[in-house]
């Protein structure tokens, strides 16, 4: 038995290849959020706690396609809320440049401090810009076509 469906039921073969090219700027613009999320886990220093992620989609371009038009993130803004224990904050540099080598490529440090904190504690912010590129292997994430992933 063979099946021979398309969705959505498309015309002409030449169709078909150019509803596939209207979402490639949709495709490109997302960012997986769970290898940043993986990425920010691996880097973390031993004697830091997060205490906030945040990360958000701004500047949206609107892009017509069949079925509708999609807004999509030009930016995305990730921001880091932690501490760092007495005597460490010496490592906030080190897991800012080496969070910084696995985000996407053109990614950059908005702001990274130390803020006032306590005997104890030594509360910290960092804030990153990531452009989404469509090319995530930095962040660990492999082509489904590599031949490792089949």
């Amino acid at each position: 038995m063979t099946c021979k469906a398309s969705w959505p039921p498309l015309k002409t073969p030449g169709k078909n290849w150019g509803q596939i090219q209207q979402w490639e700027p949709i495709i490109r613009g997302r960012l997986p959020c769970s290898a940043v999320l993986a990425a920010i886990e691996q880097t973390v220093p031993e004697d830091a706690v997060l205490e906030r992620i945040s990360l958000e989609a701004a500047k949206f371009q609107a892009l017509p396609v069949v079925g509708g038009t999609y807004r999509v993130p030009e930016i995305y803004t990730l921001s880091l809320q932690g501490s760092l224990k007495f005597g460490h904050a010496e490592e906030l540099e080190a897991f800012t440049n080496e969070l910084k080598k696995r985000l996407p490529a053109g990614s950059q440090v908005v702001r990274s401090k130390l803020l006032e904190g306590t005997e104890n504690l030594v509360p910290f912010l960092i804030v990153y810009s990531i452009a989404p590129a469509g090319n995530y292997s930095a962040l660990g994430v492999q082509r489904i076509a590599d031949p490792d992933r089949l």
